[in-house]
C-alpha cells in the first residue's frame, strides 16, 4: 500500500498493460450534509457500467468483475474517517491494487476503465501539494508539523528539560547562565535530528522555521547543509501561537515560494528557447521532442491544463512514459506568448538529425 503521491506514481509510471483493463478510481469523499452515503451509490453504478462494457464471460469481463468486488470490499472496511479524496488503481491479474486516502479536497468523482491506469488527476494534485516541514521552536519545547497533500499530515511535539530559575549572584548565576546555554544547545541539536529524520522519510522538499529572532538564527545556523538548502521562510511567531495560525503561514509562505519557483521555470524555459539550446516552446516543438524523448521537464501553464485538457493529459502521459518531471505553472500569463506548454530538454539535435526524424 502506497502512503505518498509521489510513491503511487512512482510504481505506477512503469505498469506495462496486459491487455486487461484497469480500474481507475478518484472520490470526493467529503462529509456533506448527509455524510458519505452517497458516494457508495456513485460508485456502485460507474463500476457496473465498467464492468458491462466488456463481453460477458471474457477474460476481460472477469478481470473487472474481481476489481469491481476488490474496490467496494475496501470501501466497506478501510476508508478512514479524516479521508477527503481516495484514489484507487486496481487490476489484481496484472498484480496490480495502489490506494491512496488524502486530505486534499476537491476532487471529482470519476471511474475509469481503461488498459493504464489513469493518473493525470494525481498529477495535478502532486503540483498543489508540496510537502513542507514547519518547526516552531523555543529553548525547551519544539513542534515539528509537516504539510503536504492538501493539509497538516502529521504533528510531532519535542519538551526539553525543565528549567527551574535560580535567584543566585556571582559564580552560581554565571554557572547557572552556562546551564541555561547547555541545555538550549542540546535541545536545538535533538530537534534538528529529528527534523533530520522526518524530512528524510517524508521526503520533505520545504522547510519553514518559526520563533523568536534570536532562537530562530540560533537553530538555522545548527541546521547542516541539505536542510538549510531546504529553508524557504522564516517567521516570528510566539510560542503559544494556535497550530492553525502555523499552518496558515506555513502555507502562504508554500504559495509564495511556488511562484517564485514557476517565474524562474519560465524563465529557463524561455531562455533556453531563444537561444537555440536545450528548449522548446509551443504545441508542435514540444509534442516533437517528447516523442523523441527529449523532454526532462515538460512545463503546463494554467490555460492549457484548464482549457485543453485532454492535450495536457496527452502531453503529461508522453512525459510521465519517457521519465520526464512535470511542472504546472499556476500563473497563465506566464506561458500565454508559448502556446501554454514547452519543455526543458535533455539534449538537442544537430541539423542533420533533426532532418531524420
Amino acid at each position: 500500500m502506497s502512503t505518498t503521491i509521489e510513491d503511487t506514481l512512482s510504481k505506477l509510471k512503469n505498469f506495462q498493460p496486459r491487455g486487461l483493463p484497469v480500474l481507475t478510481v478518484y472520490l470526493n469523499t467529503q462529509a456533506n450534509g448527509v455524510g458519505r452515503a452517497d458516494v457508495v451509490p456513485f460508485l456502485r453504478r460507474k463500476l457496473a457500467n465498467a464492468v458491462e462494457a466488456f463481453p460477458e464471460g471474457s477474460d476481460k469481463r472477469s478481470s473487472a468483475e474481481a476489481d469491481r468486488d476488490r474496490i467496494l470490499r475496501y470501501i466497506d472496511a478501510e476508508l478512514k474517517p479524516e479521508t477527503n479524496t481516495l484514489v484507487l488503481f486496481a487490476c489484481q491479474q496484472a498484480g496490480l491494487f495502489e490506494d491512496l486516502q488524502l486530505v486534499v479536497e476537491g476532487t471529482e468523482n470519476q471511474v475509469y476503465a481503461t488498459w493504464r491506469p489513469q493518473i493525470y488527476p494525481l498529477l495535478l494534485m502532486q503540483n498543489t501539494a508540496p510537502r513542507c516541514a514547519v518547526v516552531h521552536v523555543d529553548r525547551r519545547n519544539a513542534r515539528i508539523l509537516v504539510i503536504g497533500e492538501g493539509g497538516l499530515m502529521d504533528h510531532d511535539e519535542l519538551k526539553g528539560n525543565r528549567i527551574s530559575h535560580v535567584k543566585a549572584g556571582g559564580w552560581s548565576q554565571a554557572r547557572y547562565q552556562r546551564h541555561v546555554k547547555e541545555i538550549s544547545a542540546a535541545h536545538l541539536k535533538e530537534v534538528v535530528g529529528h527534523l533530520a529524520d522526518i524530512c528524510k522519510a517524508d521526503r520533505i522538499e520545504s522547510i519553514v522555521l518559526a520563533g523568536d529572532d534570536i532562537i530562530v538564527p540560533q537553530f538555522q545556523a545548527m541546521l547542516p547543509n541539505d536542510l538549510a538548502d531546504k529553508v524557504i521562510d522564516t517567521m516570528r511567531l510566539e510560542s503559544h501561537a494556535p497550530e492553525h495560525e502555523l499552518v496558515q503561514r506555513a502555507r502562504q509562505a508554500l504559495a509564495e515560494h511556488d511562484a517564485e519557483n514557476d517565474r524562474a521555470t519560465v524563465e529557463s524555459l524561455k531562455n533556453a528557447a531563444r537561444s537555440g539550446g536545450l528548449g522548446v516552446v509551443g504545441h508542435r516543438d514540444t509534442h516533437e521532442a517528447l516523442q523523441r524523448g527529449q523532454v526532462s521537464e515538460l512545463v503546463v501553464g494554467a490555460a492549457m491544463r484548464d482549457q485543453r485538457p485532454g492535450e495536457a493529459e496527452a502531453f503529461a502521459r508522453l512525459a510521465i512514459e519517457t521519465g520526464a518531471k512535470v511542472s504546472f505553472i499556476e500563473d497563465a500569463q506566464l506561458l500565454e506568448d508559448t502556446d501554454g506548454v514547452g519543455a526543458l530538454l535533455r539534449f538537442k539535435l544537430e541539423p542533420a538529425q533533426t532532418a531524420k526524424v
